[in-house]
């Protein structure tokens, strides 16, 4: 049901994709550049990597769990959306708005950067950070921060004329895809890790192994 809703909202999103381009297409901003330059680094493996070592390196030297898990969770995050991204993109074979050709062309099975439109791999890197960690943060402020240097990276992205509107909410639903299942995942195995006794069945030829952990 979660991806037949995905699915037809990015198909309705899609009929808004040449609007939005026709309306950024053009426009030159000294401000906008700014924005353009953090929203493109934000969303970029060099960030995720900062922000996943950092987190995970200062939570093993400081000896805080807090820190390490949220390190924990953004590398399972971005992995997870890292993947289903590198399947989808070649596989549609998009092609971007740059090239001139209509947000209906396709060159499937294509590794062209050309044709390599969907998703928006930026937002997908940039949205997952960003619900990890406000999902971690419960400071206000930083939060607003968070969502403005993902908003930065949507923006850049039409700025810049490299992905159509569609792209970018489909990069979004992975994106919240990936953050909550590696939330979700970290939760799990910590509430397995902390219960008491626990029994495991473990097949083999001949029999069965029963392993008992106090």
């Amino acid at each position: 049901l979660a991806t037949g809703v995905v699915l037809a909202g990015t198909a309705s999103m899609s009929l808004l994709d040449k609007p939005v381009q026709q309306f950024w297409v053009g426009k030159s901003d000294p401000s906008l550049d700014v924005v353009n330059d953090i929203g493109d680094f934000y969303g970029k493996a060099p960030a995720a990597l900062i922000a996943t070592g950092g987190f995970y390196l200062t939570g093993l030297i400081m000896k805080d769990e807090w820190t390490r898990e949220t390190g924990l969770m953004l590398a399972t995050g971005l992995i997870t959306s890292g993947v289903m991204e590198s399947i989808i993109k070649p596989v549609v074979g998009r092609a971007r708005p740059n090239t001139g050709l209509d947000h209906y062309e396709f060159r499937h099975f294509t590794s062209k950067n050309a044709f390599n439109s969907f998703p928006s791999g930026h937002t997908t890197i940039a949205l997952t950070m960003t619900l990890i960690l406000a999902q971690r943060i419960k400071n206000i402020p930083v939060r607003i921060l968070l969502y403005s240097l993902a908003g930065a990276t949507v923006i850049c992205r039409l700025y810049s004329n490299e992905h159509w509107l569609s792209d970018i909410g489909f990069g979004s639903a992975i994106a919240w895809y990936s953050a909550h299942y590696s939330v979700q995942q970290l939760a799990g195995n910590r509430y397995r890790h902390t219960t008491g006794n626990r029994i495991s069945f473990l097949p083999y030829v001949g029999g069965m192994k029963v392993t008992i952990a106090l």
